[in-house]
């Protein structure tokens, strides 16, 4: 291949990155702040606190007489109130982000989960659900922890497709080994890899998101 030729193809390439880009750039720009990175570390603390807690509370067994009678039901609270003002805090986040762009908050939702993206995004939670309901039925709800953690992990390495941010791409891979891992030991310590694995994913998450981006990445945001 002669120089010319090589030329022509980095042309090429850079083309192809362009247009990538042009498919979403919205979400893109949004992601390029760092405020994801900085909300998920705190959240991936507290979940590797209360599973770390939980499991070192049960002494490495699934006995909850050893638990203080609060703990369990202000650990559901918990996280269920973390979800619910991690996803608020995320689309104020994510309003703001496409206000000040002159669109709707909804235009970054479909850029993300609709037009092509549906039937990626769709179909992972679809598989997730139809697990987890499996799982729950067979008596091995704790299985759904694993499904949820690579259900996550793909989830996160779509987005990372679109938003060519690392921490995506690094969490989203954790999110699926560490899940698929958890199969063999989660029903014996559950807490354990719920720390391990939400919490690993969150703190990755934060980790690479402040981190300097690698050259390669910033090329491609060219």
């Amino acid at each position: 291949m002669t120089i010319e030729e090589l030329e022509g193809l980095k042309s090429d390439l850079k083309k192809v990155r362009a247009a990538v880009n042009r498919h979403s750039p919205l979400f893109r720009e949004i992601a390029a702040n760092d405020f994801l990175a900085k909300i998920s570390l705190p959240y991936a603390f507290l979940v590797i606190l209360f599973g770390l807690g939980t499991h070192i509370l049960l002494k490495g067994t699934l006995n909850y007489s050893l638990l203080p009678p609060w703990w369990l039901p202000s650990l559901w609270v918990f996280l269920v109130l973390l979800l619910i003002v991690g996803s608020v805090v995320k689309m104020r986040f994510l309003g703001k982000g496409a206000a000040a762009r002159g669109a709707r908050v909804w235009a970054v939702v479909i850029s993300v989960w609709g037009n092509e993206w549906f039937h990626v995004n769709a179909a992972t939670a679809l598989v997730f659900l139809g697990v987890s309901l499996f799982a729950a039925g067979a008596g091995h709800a704790w299985y759904i922890l694993s499904a949820a953690s690579v259900w996550f992990g793909i989830y996160l390495n779509a987005g990372g497709a679109i938003a060519r941010r690392k921490e995506y791409y690094v969490s989203g891979w954790f999110g699926v080994v560490s899940g698929l891992v958890s199969l063999a030991y989660v029903e014996a310590s559950p807490w354990l890899w719920l720390a391990i694995t939400e919490g690993g994913m969150l703190l990755l998450f934060g980790i690479g998101g402040l981190l300097p981006a690698p050259k390669a990445e910033a090329e491609a945001k060219e």
